[in-house]
């Protein structure tokens, strides 16, 4: 029997805690139910086993699963989505703090500030929208973690009677971090369009004009110093995606390779199909037909839902984005 492994590592922030874990299951040669676990964590200095497991007591549940090691990387989820959580509120005060900086600035000296400012912003909204979305993706990963470990546990055989269900108290701990990660989401989506029309207001010739009345000082070097940065952000971003597409290429090229294998493995392993029927004897049920109608159809439903889903959101961003633009023009007036 394979290992079960569960390998995360936080984004790549500069003044952000990392985190890095891989945790595998081995099983044991000689016992069934027992196994060893192999755990190898690397975290910022400050970042202690004793502050992410003491809050939380360790389940009592596993019965008749065996206990594991998913405690660990629980207890990193709820460190990760507190985390996010206080620095996104932290954001959205200072953002909503500038606006009313930027409706009390007297003069073109303040501007250079003001946009370095929403800059800094802009680049702390990105990061800690990387940071949710990896909340998203361990608690993800994790449930998948809890379902194979189950389901090996069903598959030896030790439970006969009933499957064996994983430890309910963790499954609700999960769920629960990923109710109040997601809580984030509005938060995280009003933070961009409020940093730019911040922007633009600043940027505006009409508002440029207003403050030039008080002062002599040009603002041609600000935007250009400002161009120069988001010139260097986008390149900074840009080579992140390219990153982020290598691993996902890599990814979907090991599914490729797998996928076959495990699809052929599943279809034979189903009981339909009697591999020790005598000479002459019938392999297949005569009730292979139901699981082709069934499949078929739910698989039509399940492309058809996937399209209908996909043209949706393209069409409300369409959409948005039209009215996003036409919300952060500021008309010149004489």
């Amino acid at each position: 029997m394979s290992a079960i492994g569960l390998i995360l590592q936080t984004p790549a922030d500069d003044d952000l805690p990392f985190i890095i874990l891989s945790i595998t299951r081995i099983p044991a040669e000689t016992h069934q139910r027992s196994a060893d676990w192999v755990c190898l964590l690397f975290a910022a200095p400050h970042i202690t086993l004793k502050a992410l497991l003491s809050d939380e007591s360790f389940p009592s549940d596993y019965a008749p699963l065996a206990p594991d090691f998913m405690f660990l990387p629980a207890g990193i989820l709820k460190w990760q989505v507190e985390q996010t959580r206080d620095r996104v509120a932290g954001l959205l005060e200072d953002v909503i703090e500038k606006e009313k900086v930027i409706f009390g600035m007297t003069n073109t000296f303040d501007v250079a500030s003001i946009k370095n400012t929403l800059f800094e912003q802009g680049k702390k909204h990105l990061k800690l929208r990387n940071r949710w979305l990896f909340e998203q993706e361990l608690a993800e990963n994790m449930s998948r973690c809890f379902d194979e470990i189950a389901r090996r546990q069903t598959r030896s055989g030790n439970s006969r009677n009933s499957p064996p269900t994983y430890s309910r108290i963790l499954l609700q701990r999960v769920q629960t971090l990923v109710s109040l990660s997601r809580m984030l989401k509005q938060d995280l989506a009003t933070i961009p369009s409020k940093i730019q029309a911040q922007h633009q207001m600043v940027t505006s010739s009409k508002h440029i004009r207003e403050l030039g009345r008080n002062t002599l000082n040009p603002s041609n070097q600000i935007d250009a110093r400002l161009n120069i940065m988001i010139a260097q952000n986008s390149a900074i971003a840009a080579e992140e995606a390219r990153r982020d597409s290598s691993s996902m290429k890599t990814i979907a090229a090991l599914t490729l390779i797998f996928l076959p294998a495990t699809f052929v493995a599943s279809i034979f392993s189903m009981s339909m199909f009697n591999w020790q029927a005598e000479s002459g004897g019938l392999v297949t049920s005569r009730w292979i037909w139901v699981y082709f109608v069934i499949a078929i159809p739910l698989t039509l439903m399940v492309l058809v839902f996937w399209i209908l889903w996909y043209k949706w959101t393209q069409a409300k961003y369409s959409k948005r984005h039209g009215k996003g633009s036409q919300m952060v023009v500021f008309p010149d007036s004489a």
